[in-house]
């Protein structure tokens, strides 16, 4: 206990009989009573680019509420005055102090809600220049004493020093700068890498089960509020909370593009599907290889320029061509008053290689997919006018 400053409220161990639905042995509770939660650390001696790793869980309640947040954040002046570890980048951000430069990491604030951190989660942060400036400590707080009814909070595994190598990947704690990797991970040059080789290539029309190759999907589900974007079903985010979908580890190493339809609200279909009226109402694409502690910049899709479906076609540049690349799609300005968005049609493939020739027989040798991208109303039979199998489109309509 000798890194923490001050507990209150109450910062107890949890003990065995309260599970606060942990699979960790132990973990530090806040909120046994009324008044604000907080943890603060003693001041630390940083330099930039350390780590700054915990679990946490917030009340382990799956309902979203904007009220009561757990904050992250450091003083340089013994707790006289307190600013977020991390202040929200997005596109409509003045390029201003931590925001600046045209490099710039578009990301979220060291800001966690209720209903985002329903299970246990591994949050990393890498500290900032400014941050490490000086002594340094920081808090956990959560002001709770002005909301009624605000879930309490766990912490586990806080670790703040040196990083190591990639962050472990995104996928393991970083403990005195040795990976423990998650299960289903293992350790390659010092990080964690996947211990089955990551599929290299992910299409999706959310028409059935959703593929297994979306890490996450947060206030979305599949739906029809924004209308039919290519055709069928699609992923449709009309949340309160956070919004956004993030696929699992893909082998992009030999991938050209990543290809897919959106609408970002629209003029005319109402309540389900209203206008955006900022520019952070806009949709993000980004991509990482350390699996979301740091997001590198795909595209930025206009908030005006997404009434009408479209598609969307991005090559990917050599940064994002890995073993183990991450893909996000995210709205920074989030909630109620947002325009909802959908996505349909995700493809991310595409050989590097440019073919020299192309041949298909329909024989059946070869998945459709593997030559064509998208084949709408035709399917391989033996038509009355072939010889054999062929590719064949029936109309059934009357004239």
């Amino acid at each position: 206990m000798s890194v923490w400053l001050m507990l209150g409220n109450e910062g107890m161990e949890r003990d065995n009989n309260n599970s606060f639905c942990a699979p960790t042995p132990s973990a530090m509770v806040f909120g046994r009573s009324e008044g604000d939660r907080v943890a603060v650390t003693r001041d630390l001696a940083l330099r930039p680019g350390y780590t700054l790793q915990f679990k946490l869980n917030i009340g382990c309640e799956s309902e979203f509420s904007a009220s009561a947040p757990v904050l992250l954040q450091y003083s340089h002046d013994a707790g006289r005055t307190w600013a977020l570890v991390r202040e929200g980048c997005y596109p409509g951000t003045p390029g201003t102090g931590v925001c600046e430069g045209s490099g710039r990491e578009l990301r979220e604030p060291t800001v966690y809600n209720t209903g985002d951190y329903e299970q246990w989660t591994r949050i990393t942060v890498v500290i900032p220049r400014n941050v490490a400036a000086s002594k340094t400590r920081f808090r956990w707080f959560q002001e709770s004493s002005v909301y009624r009814d605000a879930p309490p909070f766990a912490l586990d595994g806080v670790y703040i020093s040196e990083p190591c190598p990639n962050h472990c990947g995104g996928h393991g704690d970083c403990i005195s700068g040795v990976c423990f990797c998650d299960m289903g991970y293992t350790v390659e040059q010092d990080s964690c890498v996947p211990s089955v080789a990551s599929p290299s290539e992910l299409t999706e029309g959310f028409e059935g089960k959703l593929s297994p190759l979306w890490q996450s999907i947060s206030g979305g589900q599949i739906g029809g509020g924004c209308g039919i974007i290519s055709e069928g079903k699609a992923l449709y985010f009309s949340s309160a909370g956070r919004r956004e979908a993030r696929t699992a580890p893909l082998d992009t190493t030999n991938t050209r593009l990543a290809q897919f339809y959106i609408r970002i609200g629209s003029k005319s279909l109402g309540p389900t599907c209203t206008r955006p009226r900022s520019r952070n109402e806009g949709v993000i694409v980004q991509f990482s290889t350390n699996n979301g502690i740091q997001w590198q910049f795909l595209r930025e899709l206009d908030f005006s320029s997404f009434l009408e479906p479209q598609v969307v076609t991005i090559e990917l540049p050599p940064p994002a061509k890995t073993p183990y690349t991450v893909f996000r799609w995210w709205q920074p300005q989030q909630g109620k008053h947002s325009a909802q968005w959908t996505l349909d049609d995700v493809l991310i493939g595409m050989n590097d290689s440019s073919r020299t020739g192309f041949h298909d027989k329909f024989d059946g040798t070869t998945p459709l997919r593997h030559n064509w991208y998208r084949i709408q109303g035709g399917e391989v039979t033996v038509d009355c006018l072939s010889l054999d199998t062929a590719l064949t489109f029936n109309s059934e309509a009357i004239d």
